[in-house]
């Protein structure tokens, strides 16, 4: 009874924080740009806004996060995720590009199904964004559904933009938008999500006939998540910069945006889409920051893929993938390693030179960025003290080290360089 009790309290609390928004109007997919896929009143600074995340970031039981309000939908697993994954990031892209963040992630929410077609997986096009004939980068063809006028639907094959990782997708986004001239009337509404999208919509983004509709409900509970945790401010109240990089007036060279947080943890590490920067903390945390250059991160010498991230003794570890927990022994240095395989990829990802306390038992279910499974152990090997990480197709780890690797074994091993240096990248400074 109590739990009922203080579930209906945290319930009306994000309403009350909800209803003391700004009033906003219903908002209302074309064959548009977009597809769907299987006032500056209170301005708030950047420091303001860190501070009020680092402040008030609450805990990430799904119980306890919920929350939502009417007409909205429901604020499921897939929503909080999303929001964990790809929150800051839309924050920090709406905010460069005078663009309503909640309105990025809603749209972002229903055009990539949460984050899982293949066009966003496959391609990092969370917003069904079409090629076009001005486009000159990399495409990814697909079927889509489109929508008469009278919501006839029918199936076409079309090719859509590809983006090399999740920030470019996010970020070619607010570039596609910025830089079209028919979609100059949205960008008149830089604090109200309702009616930007509802210009889209009357500017030809999508066809569906309720895509406005179907955007509002995730809207709110988009909105319901974030007041309810205190995550960011509303976009009624985010002040857009006056000249933003990559847009009207801009140049393009504006390092942009580069985290996205964990929605409910506190002192979260870095998170991109499925992927946690593997130790916790800012990017201070590295000893060797130069690793991580060219879009990638260096291997540092293994006769396999494989990289060290020179951090200090004590370091947190953090799940870089979900999985379960195995093999947990001793390393070659004395230290302790154990391998997290992910089913879904059908990866081992295996660490290295740990303290041998704090570690999750075999069989645990571990989840990417959200807890510590172990701390960077001292000078394995008489080195510097350091992350030993690397990725293997399959079930398990096959026998290397620096010393000796056979050539069937080596080939086993991915290179997850690129994912490294993107969750690196979202750590904060």
């Amino acid at each position: 009874m109590q739990t009922v009790q203080k579930l209906s309290l945290l319930i009306i609390a994000a309403l009350t924080v909800i209803t003391a928004l700004p009033p906003q109007a219903l908002y209302a997919q074309n064959p548009g740009d977009g597809a769907v896929q299987e006032t500056d009143t209170n301005t708030v600074t950047v420091e303001e806004y860190y501070r009020e995340i680092n402040n008030n970031f609450m805990g990430d039981d799904l119980a306890d996060c919920g929350g939502s309000s009417a007409g909205a939908a429901p604020i499921t697993g897939d929503l909080i995720s999303f929001i964990k994954a790809y929150g800051k990031m839309a924050f920090d892209i709406g905010k460069q590009y005078g663009i309503p963040y909640d309105a990025i992630l809603a749209q972002a929410m229903l055009e990539s199904s949460y984050g899982k077609s293949k066009l966003t997986t496959e391609a990092n096009n969370f917003f069904g964004i079409k090629a076009g004939s001005s486009w000159t980068g990399p495409v990814y063809n697909a079927q889509t559904n489109e929508q008469t006028p009278g919501g006839g639907e029918y199936s076409v094959e079309a090719s859509f933009r590809a983006y090399p990782n999740p920030l470019e997708g996010f970020r070619g986004y607010a570039l596609f938008i910025t830089e079209n001239p028919r979609y100059a009337d949205a960008l008149k509404h830089p604090n109200d999500p309702i009616a930007y999208i509802t210009a889209l919509k009357a500017a030809g983004y999508a066809t569906d006939v309720e895509y406005v509709s179907k955007n509002v409900k995730i809207l709110k509970a988009v909105q319901a998540y974030i007041a309810k945790n205190k995550l960011f401010p509303p976009s009624s109240a985010v002040a857009p910069d006056k000249s933003p990089a990559g847009g009207p007036g801009g140049d393009g060279a504006s390092s942009g945006p580069t985290a996205s947080t964990d929605g409910c943890s506190s002192d979260a590490t870095g998170i991109v889409g499925k992927y946690a920067f593997p130790l916790k903390g800012r990017k201070s945390v590295v000893n060797n920051p130069g690793m991580f250059n060219n879009n990638t991160a260096d291997r540092g010498g293994h006769p396999y893929i494989a990289f060290d991230i020179m951090a200090n003794s004590g370091t947190q570890v953090v799940p870089f993938l979900d999985g379960t927990v195995q093999d947990i022994t001793t390393d070659k240095c004395g230290t302790t390693m154990f391998s997290v395989y992910n089913s879904e990829s059908d990866l081992t990802i295996s660490y290295l030179h740990l303290n041998a306390g704090g570690i999750p038992s075999n069989g645990a279910k571990v989840t990417h960025g959200s807890q510590v499974i172990a701390t960077v152990a001292p000078g394995p090997c008489g080195t510097g003290d350091h992350l030993h990480i690397d990725a293997a197709k399959g079930n398990s780890r096959p026998g290397c080290s620096r010393e000796k690797c056979p050539s069937s074994n080596a080939s086993r091993f991915t290179d997850i360089g690129p994912q490294l240096y993107e969750t690196y990248q979202a750590l904060p400074e």
